[in-house]
């Protein structure tokens, strides 16, 4: 099991709205070790504007063992936003995950574990 790994992902992006409106600064794809890293602006952009909001919250969302992968953007755009975040575990216990974009795409990916890296990590 990853130690990094988050225990609960359906729970932590639901409370974080789906990051929705989370900006894609960045995507790496590492084959050779099967993990697939998403850079974005804030896990909080859910709530900006609100009085909720505790500010920006900039992380990398990593996709570890990542056993299926497509990736539908459009390269012409010149930002890619989060529309939602879809997770459910699989029967083989790996985690299904779809991220919907804007202004259009999607990221869909069955991998073994997610983990939420901060800046300062």
């Amino acid at each position: 099991m990853n130690r990094n790994a988050l225990a609960d992902p359906v729970g932590f992006f639901g409370e974080l709205g789906g990051l929705h409106d989370a900006r894609v600064e960045r995507v790496v794809w590492a084959p050779e070790r099967r993990r697939l890293e998403l850079s974005v602006d804030d896990l909080n952009s859910n709530s900006a504007g609100l009085p909720e909001y505790v500010g920006v919250r900039p992380a990398t969302i990593a996709l570890v063992a990542v056993v299926r992968l497509s990736l539908e953007i459009d390269p012409t755009e010149t930002y890619l936003n989060i529309y939602e975040i879809d997770l459910q575990r699989n029967p083989d216990g790996q985690w299904d995950v779809e991220l919907t974009c804007w202004p259009g795409g999607r990221i869909v990916t069955t991998c073994g574990s997610i983990e939420v890296l901060q800046p300062h990590e």
